[in-house]
């Protein structure tokens, strides 16, 4: 039977003990609170202080726990810089197919993961679904298959899968890369030598991931149609530029820009054709007047270029200016939000059902985080509303299309888009409604109270016919499951 712990119709893990093997997570009234990740199939983190808060996971693993942490090089990067830290108890693999070869090659239960994911991944929902391996997996990205919080930049959770709903409003403990590295490598001294495990070639190319349905992951793993562009902007989430080197992997370079250059990559982010400098001025500077309105805005730009190059010692040019009109290099920078925007664009010129599912899809696997989330700025509203929106359609669309074939995957896609939206009351509604089908009736209140909970924080409730609906359905839940169990099981 497929695994049941990301929807409310899991056995909820019990998250007030502190004692191996659970994993200290957050902080409540004051007291640490942990879960046993492995137990719960996997615990996906997103928003803007999921990095921090993988971090000190991390941490908690590397000290306070026995088993062996594995993680893939490009994660590594990403969370600990290109200066990675040595220990033995952590072992870095060239990619996320590498590092689950290597914990089914382990003995059972001496092994974590710490990973990024982008989408469905059967044989890493097989692996931390083996009770009897006990994989601890903290994964960075939505985890319909376990369980996924939703982190603010403050590192408090601001949304939760059911089973972790006792965890809204916590605070997560959140590490930098700066101090993570530096206590990886305090605890190494601290333990001494120990046995080296075995090396992994990190000369392995990355295999595919396996993949079922739609291919989820192809918007955002393409090396292999074209070169991998030097330069890496995120928009989707907290907003983020890489460096990729050839040698050390990516480098991150967004604190190295101040927030009003990070503003302007952004906004040319948002418009893949270009602007003009006028329009860039009216949005970052609008009042910015007198002689010279443009200063600020010519002295921005060469601010990003003196920067970049300093640190990188790139001589590709990330911006390209014809006279007045100004864009960001397609050249040699990749953009996410440009992926979502390309996936928008084929869900609206689909001609088939198999093109829009597909459109649908990528946008679903890209989109986890609203964009650029930690920029307040008013231009940004409004590209931001129309992206949550494409995703809450997309997930809407894929849902309706697992109705009859899927129900589980469609539940996987009903908890996506309730962390997206935990207000929206329709989304709950039609949770309950699947549980009801796939027989889950202790999961229908779980499901009912999370919302009350939710609506509570603003002194709302319900409404009436949510209740009712979670009664009726309840009722007929219990009917059903007490006509099984009065049927006699004749001996054949």
């Amino acid at each position: 039977m497929e695994d049941e712990a990301g929807s409310a119709g899991a056995s909820a893990p019990d998250i007030r003990g502190v004692r191996s093997p659970e994993v200290e997570l957050a902080v409540i009234d004051g007291h640490a609170s942990a879960a046993d990740v492995a137990a719960l199939h996997g615990l996906g983190l997103t928003g803007a202080g999921a990095e921090a808060a993988v971090r000190a996971l991390l941490i908690h693993l590397v000290a306070d726990t026995g088993p062996t942490v594995f993680m893939p090089r490009p994660d590594a990067i990403r969370l600990l810089g290109p200066d990675l830290p040595e220990s033995s108890r952590l072992r870095i693999t060239p990619d996320l197919d590498t590092a689950i070869a290597a914990i089914e090659d382990s003995p059972p239960g001496s092994t974590a993961l710490v990973a990024s994911v982008s989408g469905p991944h059967p044989q890493l929902e097989a692996l931390v679904a083996d009770a009897d391996r006990h994989v601890i997996g903290v994964l960075l990205g939505h985890w319909p298959a376990g369980g996924t919080l939703r982190i603010g930049a403050d590192g408090i959770v601001t949304a939760a899968s059911p089973i972790l709903a006792s965890l809204v409003g916590a605070r997560m403990f959140h590490l930098d890369a700066q101090d993570t590295r530096d206590l990886i490598t305090l605890f190494a001294e601290a333990t001494g030598p120990t046995e080296e495990p075995p090396s992994t070639p990190e000369t392995t190319e990355p295999s595919r991931q396996e993949q079922s349905g739609p291919a989820l992951d192809d918007v955002t793993d393409d090396s292999s149609d074209h070169a991998r562009k030097p330069f890496a902007l995120s928009l989707l989430g907290q907003v983020s530029l890489y460096y990729r080197q050839e040698a050390n992997g990516e480098q991150d370079l967004t604190e190295r820009l101040a927030p009003k250059q990070r503003a302007l990559l952004v906004f040319l982010a948002l418009h893949p054709q270009g602007t003009t400098r006028e329009v860039v001025h009216e949005a970052l500077w609008p009042q910015a007047g007198g002689r010279r309105p443009f200063n600020a805005y010519y002295a921005t730009l060469s601010q990003i270029r003196k920067a970049l190059k300093d640190t990188t010692g790139n001589e590709d040019d990330l911006l390209i200016q014809h006279g007045e009109h100004i864009g960001l290099n397609p050249e040699v920078i990749e953009v996410d939000y440009w992926d979502f925007e390309e996936a928008n664009h084929a869900r609206r010129t689909a001609r088939t059902d198999e093109e829009r599912v597909a459109a649908w899809a990528r946008l679903a696997a890209l989109y986890h985080v609203d964009l650029a989330e930690d920029l307040t700025a008013l231009w940004i509203e409004g590209p931001r509303e129309a992206a949550h929106r494409s995703a809450l359609d997309a997930l809407a669309g894929l849902a309706a299309h697992y109705r009859t074939s899927d129900p589980h995957r469609r539940l996987q896609l009903l908890e996506h888009a309730r962390l997206l939206s935990p207000e929206n009351e329709e989304i709950y509604r039609d949770i309950m409604r699947v549980q009801a089908e796939l027989g889950m009736t202790d999961a229908i209140s779980r499901t009912h109270h999370l919302l009350a909970s939710m609506l509570a924080e603003t002194g709302d409730r319900p409404a009436a016919a949510t209740t009712l609906l979670a009664r009726a359905l309840q009722t007929e839940g219990q009917r059903r499951r007490a006509e099984t169990s009065s049927i006699p099981n004749h001996p054949s």
